[in-house]
């Protein structure tokens, strides 16, 4: 908990230091509405060692709106309603669960899918001059688990007899970006790399591997297309 306050601290400092720093610029406010599409890798975080591995990546697809407000040369405010396929590979512990073999007491590998709707709200800070900049974006985000669904590699088990399904639909997390953009006369074509993690256990405590953290993990690379508002 100590640690989720520090980053949100640090964050929220970053970003009001860097406003104050560039309050006194020209306003030069700008609108831009698009949508965004990318590809990426997700995990679900669990603070146990398992004999394999303790962190499998899960592939999967991101796809939105987003709106751009440029009030300042260098800053901005960006927000988004994301679709987003995220989850992970793991393992779970030493099931006492059955299959057509008899009972199974391994580590069960299973692929955890979880797609959210997702809101970020993000300051973009812009360096550079004339058409191109380097974006760096971050800020907080919110979402809504709509979809599980859970599949297991190895065995003929079902998901009716996982009985782990996510404890906690809502979630809140941080996001932290980096990309490149260019502006043209009718819009904007932005391209991301973007980390977000989820500050908000997913699982009821210790019910999978007796792990006390269960977080979403994504790291997605995207690109944007905007037209800019009148």
């Amino acid at each position: 908990m100590r640690i989720k306050l520090l980053i949100i601290l640090f964050l929220s400092i970053f970003f009001l230091q860097s406003q104050n720093a560039l309050s006194q610029e020209k306003p030069k406010a700008e609108n831009f509405i698009g949508i965004k599409g990318g590809y990426g890798y997700s995990a679900i975080n669990l603070n146990v060692l398992l004999t394999n591995s303790s962190l499998y990546l899960k592939e999967g697809k991101i796809a939105g709106i987003t709106f751009k407000n440029l009030s300042k040369k260098y800053t901005g405010l960006i927000m988004e309603l994301n679709y987003v396929e995220k989850g992970g590979q793991n393992f779970y512990e030493k099931s006492k669960l059955t299959d057509s073999t008899g009972v199974i007491e391994a580590e069960i590998p299973f692929i955890h899918s979880l797609n959210y709707i997702e809101l970020p709200f993000l300051m973009n800070i812009r360096i550079g001059k004339h058409k191109s900049k380097i974006n760096i974006n971050g800020g907080p985000h919110i979402g809504y688990l709509v979809k599980e669904n859970i599949k297991f590699t190895e065995t003929n088990l079902t998901e009716g007899q996982f009985i782990n399904h996510v404890n906690l639909k809502f979630e809140y997390g941080i996001n932290v970006g980096i990309g490149y953009g260019f502006q043209f006369n009718k819009g904007l074509i932005d391209f991301e790399i973007r980390y977000s993690h989820g500050l908000t256990n997913i699982f009821a405590s210790q019910s999978i591997n007796n792990s006390l953290i269960s977080q979403n993990q994504v790291f997605v690379a995207t690109l944007a297309y905007y037209i800019k508002l009148k």
